[in-house]
């Protein structure tokens, strides 16, 4: 599922799990209100995570659009590929998703870059 992304005074935002960090810059929405500033006057709420905050407020840490991967165009291959794919997923319990974050994990345990290594194997497996 692709992330929602709130966009204020130009910048991008993205809702945050109650257990991430809260960084510099976020914004703040209350029982699902528009964004906010964080004014951070406690000196507490930037560097916390939002479980330490009441549950009607919701927090939004800024992102770089760009690194936000997109979704292949309606109708091209690779969109009928990713389709394909969720769908076989499904179909096996989520088994392919969870081989993958069990490689993720073995890698990364080894010092390696996932997304490096996985890039590589997809060349070889296509070229």
């Amino acid at each position: 599922m692709k992330p929602v992304i709130y966009q204020r005074h130009g910048k991008h935002y993205m809702k945050i799990g109650r257990t991430e960090v809260i960084e510099e810059g976020a914004m703040q929405s209350w029982c699902h209100g528009e964004l906010q500033p964080i004014m951070n006057t406690d000196g507490e709420t930037i560097g916390s995570t939002p479980e330490d905050f009441s549950d009607e407020r919701d927090f939004y840490n800024p992102i770089d659009i760009i690194k936000i991967p997109s979704i292949p165009d309606p109708g091209s291959q690779e969109y009928e590929d990713m389709i394909d794919f969720m769908r076989k997923d499904l179909e096996s319990g989520m088994a392919y998703s969870k081989i993958i974050d069990q490689a993720r994990k073995n890698i990364e345990a080894d010092g390696r870059d996932f997304d490096e290594e996985f890039k590589k194997w997809k060349e070889s497996k296509n070229g």
